[in-house]
């Protein structure tokens, strides 16, 4: 149940605020999901050095901490997973790191 005043977001009878989205978006990562993020924002700083890195870095750890009630289309979890099965499988060199080695 929300109560809204004017020119304010609706409060939330727990007292948090809602955001307008759509509830099922609107619920927080448990613990080891959001441990998941956090891990892939701070391998991606190792795997992809510079900018990328860092955009990835940020975009990983926002995610994480409150950009889950935004994002409905499954990017940030493919970018997660990508990143780590990098990592596991020994690839810290970023992507194209393989091809051009190759040549």
């Amino acid at each position: 149940m929300t109560t809204q005043t004017p020119g304010r977001r609706a409060a939330r009878a727990d007292g948090g605020l809602d955001s307008g989205l759509d509830s099922g978006l609107d619920s927080g990562l448990d613990s080891g999901e959001r441990q998941r993020y956090l891990e892939a924002a701070e391998h991606a700083l190792r795997a992809y050095p510079g900018a990328l890195g860092e955009l990835v870095h940020r975009e990983l750890r926002a995610f994480a901490d409150f950009g889950y009630r935004l994002a409905g289309d499954g990017l940030i979890a493919r970018l997660a997973a990508e990143v780590l099965s990098a990592v596991r499988d020994g690839d810290t060199a970023g992507p194209g790191a393989r091809e051009g080695a190759d040549r």
